[in-house]
Parts: C-alpha cells; sequence; structure tokens
C-alpha cells in the first residue's frame, strides 16, 4: 500500500525544519554579528551611546565683553579676599582647639561622676509580730492537725424517734448533716481528722433507721443513717447537741 501525504503536513514539516536550522545556528553563534549591527543601530536611533567624560580645567577664561580694568580690580579682591581669609583662619583655630579640649575634660569629668556606686539604702529587718488572732488561729490548726478517735455508736428507737449517740475521744468541731433520697438516707459529717474504731455497720431492729454506715475519710468521718421511707417524712431535720466527749443525733418521725 502507498503511503498518501497531504499538503498541509509536508508544509508543516518543512517549517519544523527550517526553526530546527535556525536554532542550532543560533546557539553555536553564526548570528551573533548580525544580531550586534542591529543593536548598535537601535543605539545610534535612540540617541544613546557611550558616555565620555572629559577633564575641565579649573582656569576661568574671562567674557569678550569685559574690560582689562574689572579684571585687574577683580584680581585685586581675590588677592585681598585670600589673604584675609587666611588671618581669620589662622586666628579662628585656636579657639577651635579650646573648645575641643574643654568638651574631653567634661566628658571625662562625666565619665567619673558615673563610675561612683551608688550606696544602697539600709533596710532593717522587719521584727515578726505576734497578735492574738495569730496564735488562735496556730491552736485551731494544731487542734484540727490532731486526730481524735471515734469509739462507739449507740442508738435508741422507737416509732416516733431516734436517738444516735456518738462516742469521741474529744470535742467535736464542725458537724454537717444533709438528706439523700433513693434509698432514703440522712448523712451525718463530723469534720476533721478522725480515727473510726467502732463498727462500720449497725443493723437495728424493729425502728424507722434500718442501718448506720460508717465511712472514715482524710478530712471527715461520715455516718449514713438508712431510714424506712413509708414511716419517715422526706425531709428529716435532725437535732445535732455537741457533748464534751460526743455528739448526740435526734431524729423525731
Amino acid at each position: 500500500m502507498k503511503s498518501k501525504f497531504r499538503p498541509f503536513t509536508v508544509l508543516l514539516l518543512i517549517i519544523l525544519l527550517v526553526v530546527g536550522i535556525n536554532v542550532g545556528l543560533y546557539h553555536m553563534g553564526y548570528y551573533d554579528d548580525f544580531l550586534a549591527e542591529k543593536e548598535k543601530e537601535a543605539i545610534v536611533q535612540n540617541g544613546e551611546g557611550p558616555v565620555v567624560r572629559r577633564a575641565v580645567s579649573n582656569l576661568v577664561l574671562p567674557l569678550e565683553s569685559s574690560e582689562s580694568g574689572t579684571s585687574e580690580i577683580s584680581e585685586e579682591l581675590n588677592e585681598a579676599d585670600i589673604s584675609t581669609g587666611n588671618k581669620t583662619d589662622s586666628r579662628q583655630a585656636s579657639p577651635v582647639v579650646q573648645d575641643e579640649s574643654e568638651i574631653r575634660e567634661n566628658k571625662e569629668e562625666r565619665h567619673v561622676v558615673a563610675e561612683k556606686p551608688i550606696p544602697a539604702p539600709k533596710v532593717s529587718p522587719a521584727k515578726p509580730q505576734q497578735s492574738k488572732n495569730g496564735a488562735a488561729k496556730l491552736q485551731l490548726k494544731k487542734s484540727a492537725a490532731a486526730k481524735g478517735v471515734l469509739r462507739d455508736v449507740s442508738v435508741a428507737c422507737d416509732k416516733s424517734k431516734a436517738s444516735v449517740q456518738i462516742g469521741l475521744s474529744v470535742a467535736a468541731g464542725k458537724v454537717s448533716w444533709f438528706n439523700l433520697n433513693k434509698p432514703r438516707r440522712l448523712v451525718v459529717d463530723l469534720h476533721g481528722k478522725w480515727k473510726n474504731k467502732a463498727k462500720s455497720l449497725y443493723h437495728i431492729k424493729d425502728c424507722p433507721v434500718q442501718k448506720i454506715v460508717l465511712g472514715e475519710h482524710a478530712d471527715k468521718v461520715r455516718l449514713v443513717v438508712y431510714l424506712d421511707g413509708k414511716d419517715v417524712p422526706v425531709r428529716l431535720k435532725p437535732v445535732i447537741s455537741k457533748q464534751d466527749k460526743g455528739v448526740s443525733v435526734s431524729l423525731n418521725f
């Protein structure tokens, strides 16, 4: 089978071949001279070119319209100015040196003053003052730190009232209480550090108080009084009385 080439394909191949040849010649440097000449022509057309600097003499040429008399007068004046200028410069040179020396001395004096150490103010040590309130607080802290002993718990109960007697080795401090439901309970907290040497569980028969559970904590001893929900009101308010070595909790149903 004979392959058929379209005219457009042949033209495209020729263009690619010509472009490839020109690119190769450009990289080989065949067009460098031609491009340099074109660049010079563009610079000349734009009015740009290398800048040439020439030395300018210090001589001042007189104008053609000026007269000889005026030039002589100007020269004499210039000489007089130069002579007077030299004198004034020589006269003013000495005070400038004096001012510089004075400035240096002032700076040295300032540095010397700054280097002197400033004595620190003496502060007398504060004397500790102990008041009566402080001593009382210390005693309270010591008493709180001391650990008491819960010795025993006794319960006296009937259908209308109950009394819980808590035996302690020392007098009780803060005592708090609150009610809980489901199951019905009354919680009594003896705050402070206590060691429980009584039983941890007390079962009670024929009484609205079913049982009492004791729990020892780091900052309190807790008594949980379990109540019969049928015979006890929803909110039970106990009567708590502190004794020398004990706490009494009275319940009215």
